[in-house]
């Protein structure tokens, strides 16, 4: 099943500038459009904004979240980092 950004900004209480933001600076994965170039958005994506949300509510900072994301797009061999990120 597919969402609209307005259907995500219900579901995540993020306001559709924030996602907009969001992907821009790369903190949401590759968000797909479709052939009209409106964002279509999956489950999976709706359970990562679901994350950074968490991660926000913990103070988390923007360019903490970029660096994590980052470590994520590296694949397991950085799970340690994650964690340390995490636990500060």
């Amino acid at each position: 099943m597919s969402y609209t950004i307005s259907e995500v900004s219900v579901q995540t209480g993020l306001s559709i500038h924030t996602l907009r933001y969001y992907e821009k600076e790369g903190i949401t994965p590759i968000i797909k459009r479709n052939e009209s170039g409106r964002r279509v958005y999956e489950a999976k994506d709706i359970e990562w904004l679901k994350y950074i949300c968490c991660f926000r509510a913990t103070g988390m900072t923007i360019a903490d979240l970029k660096e994590f994301v980052a470590l994520v797009m590296r694949g397991d061999e950085t799970i340690d980092q994650r964690i340390s990120m995490l636990k500060k």
